[in-house]
């Protein structure tokens, strides 16, 4: 019982190692995604009507989710929230900022977003187009972590259940279980939660910052404290032959 103990201990900081891992994922990806635009700006002397013809074509673009105006005035508003950005403004005197267009993206639209530049930069009535490069990198690195954690985690619980269904079909003709049986599992449990609760008090002090607050789902725990009680099971009936 006491292996038992050990290695539900260390498959309960593993699994909840990797399910915290996944929902931090989850967390940043939906943050860096919402924090996301590509602004492209307008040429100088581009009237309301080519502007409001610019942006009908951005929407046209495979992957754009949506478009918003943002006027020199606007834009001007914005840099003022940074001081020193404030003071350099002020400086020039004139206005330098000419208007522009935000463009949110989809997930089709993070997924090519080279093909979308390309097709963006085709537009006669828009100049530069910006985004920040290295956030689109992240955003891209961060759904690739989070679709490859959420495949190992899927393959470990199906592994686990096929090898459980084996178990009580090949068991199904010794007849009625034993006590045994019941401790390995409880044993198992009890060394699964031990497990997770090590995690959470490693990752207490990160949980604390509101900015990197996430937890894995409920029922996610719950099936890892099942699965570890599982395997006590299944170990403790083998161990008896």
């Amino acid at each position: 019982l006491r292996v038992i103990f050990l290695v539900a201990t260390a498959a309960g900081v593993l699994g909840q190692s990797l399910l915290l891992l996944h929902a931090h994922c989850a967390a940043v990806d939906g943050w860096l995604r919402r924090d996301f635009r590509v602004v492209a700006f307008l040429d100088r002397g581009v009237d309301e009507v080519r502007r409001t013809v610019a942006e009908e074509k951005l929407r046209a673009i495979e992957g754009t989710s949506a478009v918003r105006f943002v006027s020199t005035a606007d834009s001007l508003e914005e840099l003022a929230q940074d001081p020193d950005l404030a003071r350099s403004v002020a400086f020039l005197g004139e206005n330098p900022l000419p208007g522009a267009v935000e463009v949110e993206l989809d997930e089709r639209g993070l997924g090519r977003l080279p093909d979308w530049m390309r097709e963006a930069e085709t537009i006669p009535e828009l100049g530069d187009i910006e985004y920040k490069p290295l956030q689109a990198r992240a955003i891209l690195q961060m759904r690739f972590y989070r679709g490859l954690l959420s495949l190992s985690l899927t393959l470990a619980a199906g592994a686990l259940l096929f090898a459980f269904s084996s178990f009580l079909w090949l068991r199904r003709e010794r007849g009625a279980w034993d006590a045994s049986a019941a401790r390995g599992a409880a044993v198992a449990g009890t060394g699964a939660a031990a497990g997770m609760f090590l995690v959470a008090l490693l990752a207490l002090p990160l949980q604390r910052r509101d900015a990197l607050r996430a937890w894995p789902p409920a029922a996610a725990q719950a099936g890892l404290l099942l699965a570890g009680a599982a395997s006590g099971w299944m170990l403790q009936e083998r161990s008896r032959g």
